[in-house]
């Protein structure tokens, strides 16, 4: 698992990014991290986190690295445990307020859903604040394009491809939308398909359900399922 939550790093970082940038006269660069993710409450899901921020501290030994979490309910929650976890926005304000010129925002989200959106405008507003970052760059979740489909189903297949026989299955689970970006579950499946015809993936509030996956696998005669978290 650790190498699974590694590729998704490595491969959120290499996507794709969307760059706003407003040039100024000024200092010597200062350069920063921003990972987002949508977050979690649970001590044990915080680990992969920590994990993939010593895999990014690694890439880039020199630069400071913060953390941000979209969900507010989360942040809500950790607060009242004690804990404080910065919003976009609010983790935004503070580095430019602690002189940062260059910032890279890096979505740790699956799919560019209404979470990515927000997130996308907070960056958008912070371009345009005047005398504030010089630059701030936001890259695009774990499965955006064609080329992060390709890899990632590949890497899956490659990965756990292994756990799949003629009786034997693998489920991913996924979280699901009711935003028009959760097409990119039943998008993802077809990648799969192509890679392994044992390979499925479901969704707890979007399409396809358990329930849509259920009827498939009796059909094929599948007998052992392995259940994997795909968020």
């Amino acid at each position: 698992m650790k190498s699974f939550l590694s590729l998704v790093i490595i491969m959120a970082a290499s996507v794709s990014l969307l760059s706003q940038t407003h040039s100024r006269d000024d200092s010597e660069p200062n350069n920063g991290i921003l990972l987002v993710t949508f977050g979690t409450s649970i001590p044990r899901a915080q680990e992969a986190f920590w994990h993939i921020e010593e895999k990014v501290r690694q890439a880039f030994p020199e630069t400071e690295i913060r953390w941000a979490y979209t969900s507010n309910i989360i942040r809500n929650k950790l607060r009242s445990q004690g804990t404080s976890i910065d919003s976009p926005a609010e983790a935004l304000a503070k580095m430019g307020a602690e002189g940062f010129t260059h910032v890279a925002v890096q979505s740790l989200h699956m799919i560019p859903g209404e979470e990515f959106e927000n997130l996308a405008r907070t960056v958008w507003a912070f371009y345009h604040i005047p005398k504030g970052l010089q630059e701030v760059r936001l890259g695009t979740p774990l499965l955006t394009t064609h080329e992060d489909n390709l890899r990632m189903s590949r890497f899956i297949e490659k990965e756990f491809g292994s756990l799949t026989g003629k009786h034997e299955a693998l489920v991913f689970m996924g979280h699901g939308t009711h935003h028009h970006a959760n097409i990119h579950y039943p998008a993802f499946q077809y990648y799969l398909n192509r890679q392994n015809d044992r390979i499925f993936l479901g969704t707890v509030e979007g399409f396809p359900e358990l329930e849509d996956v259920f009827p498939v696998l009796e059909e094929e005669g599948i007998k052992e399922i392995t259940l994997l978290p795909f968020m």
